[in-house]
């Protein structure tokens, strides 16, 4: 199979850059700057890779670029959310000075 080394590579990585992503916001409280980047990468990547597992019929290829696409879209969800509540402390901060 010649995606099993990129599949293994790309997969290996995803699980570095969330785990790494977790203990960040777990010590900091913020969702570090990498992680919108990361977002679009991981996820053409696991699409890609869904997509050569359906053409192809392979099963496996499809669970590892599905769970990459997974890890993309906890990795946006999070820094949806921080964005979010910055937003929201910024505004209830304008509103308490007027």
């Amino acid at each position: 199979m010649y995606l099993e080394i990129p599949v293994l590579l790309i997969k290996i990585s995803a699980n570095l850059v969330l785990f790494w992503t977790i203990y960040l916001v777990w010590i900091t409280g913020v969702t570090p700057s990498y992680v919108a980047p990361a977002f679009f990468f991981f996820n053409l990547s696991g699409l890609l890779f869904v997509s050569a597992g359906f053409n192809e019929d392979i099963t496996a290829l499809i669970k590892d670029g599905a769970f990459i696409v997974f890890v993309s879209y906890v990795l946006m969800i999070s820094f949806v959310i921080d964005q979010i509540l910055i937003n929201k402390n910024i505004e209830n901060k304008n509103n308490g000075k007027r």
